[in-house]
């Protein structure tokens, strides 16, 4: 159940992002009070602040519309390729407009710094412009892996070798923050694909 965060919170969230980023952030990347309470819920619960983008993206004040993209799986009876539609932004693009939405919402919430957060957009934005727009489905369906299930098991992963003493091997880890290795160990793993030589190349 959704507890939307009390007004003065939002306005001194909001107060906070004026005097750090130097402006309020533009409409389009602006997030709805639902989304920020959504995701600072699952956060000050200690669990994974992720957003599914085919219902979280900009105006989210307004009728949501589930989002679908185009999929295939390869049939082995037949040999064929079967068609199917699945819940997620249809291409890059779309996905980079709901991602400025989760972005502003972790950057009023402190939950990420803003470095971590382009590194990996861009990385997502490599993926797709080295294997083209017929693999996005794929892209996207890694990223929602990703960010669901594998952030998770990163972030218990760094507190086990912080239990035993001892650093993770992806860098400094705070357990008080822990987003922003989450997020730089994400993305260093997805770059290792987005420097592959591309299939089109091949």
């Amino acid at each position: 159940e959704l507890k939307p965060l009390e007004d003065r919170e939002i306005i001194s969230l909001f107060a906070d992002y004026k005097v750090t980023r130097g402006a309020l952030p533009a409409p389009d990347i602006e997030p709805s009070v639902d989304q920020i309470s959504a995701i600072a819920q699952l956060a000050r619960s200690g669990g994974n602040p992720y957003a599914d983008f085919a219902i979280f993206g900009p105006h989210g004040r307004r009728r949501v519309t589930k989002l679908s993209f185009t999929s295939f799986a390869f049939q082995v009876e037949s040999g064929t390729w079967k068609r199917s539609e699945q819940p997620g932004p249809p291409d890059f693009t779309v996905w980079l407009k709901c991602w400025m939405v989760f972005r502003t919402a972790a950057l009023l919430l402190k939950l990420v710094c803003v470095e971590r957060l382009d590194q990996y957009a861009e990385c997502i934005r490599a993926l797709a412009e080295l294997y083209g727009p017929h693999c996005w489905f794929i892209i996207y369906q890694g990223d929602v892996r990703m960010r669901q299930e594998e952030f998770e098991r990163i972030r218990r992963e760094a507190l086990v070798w912080l239990a035993g003493g001892e650093e993770p091997p992806a860098g400094v880890f705070n357990p008080a923050k822990p987003w922003d290795y989450v997020f730089a160990h994400a993305t260093h793993r997805a770059c290792l694909l987005s420097t592959s030589p591309s299939p089109r190349d091949a």
